[in-house]
């Protein structure tokens, strides 16, 4: 699957992912902060109340997973850098408590991370790009003749 910031859209065939109860009930185990959802440590993480609320659904997912993505950049300026996709379900809560990941999704919340890691490379390739034409222009413009 192809993540690249210009041309990565969720996967409509992939089904959902439900995650059962028990992965909720096991998110306080984990020693992560949910770094997104308690604003870097400065909120407790949220509880997921009973019964449990209807999560939301997601009638434009391409144009949401963007949007998600860069409240996360302005808000989270320095942190999103440091992103990285999680590599199983309990990865989430490195970045999101069980509240925002039953909410918004597991699986959308794992769209918006591969989001913003190919952002981050397209980003990091292109800073490089940069640094590289500068060089070889101040190069130019030093040489002696």
């Amino acid at each position: 699957m192809d993540y690249e910031a210009n041309n990565y859209e969720p996967q409509s065939d992939e089904p959902l992912t439900w995650l059962s109860w028990e992965y909720y009930k096991r998110a306080d185990d984990y020693p992560y902060e949910s770094i997104f959802s308690t604003r870097l440590g400065t909120l407790p993480k949220k509880q997921l109340p009973l019964p449990l609320p209807a999560g939301l659904v997601h009638s434009r997912p391409q144009a949401e997973v963007h949007t998600k993505a860069a409240e996360l950049q302005r808000l989270y300026p320095e942190q999103i850098w440091d992103v990285v996709a999680p590599t199983d379900w309990e990865g989430l809560f490195h970045y999101f408590d069980a509240y925002d990941t039953y909410m918004l999704g597991p699986k959308f919340l794992v769209d918006v991370l591969r989001y913003v890691v190919g952002r981050n490379e397209q980003a990091q390739k292109q800073m490089v790009e940069e640094c590289k034409r500068a060089a070889l222009e101040w190069i130019l413009s030093n040489q002696r003749m």
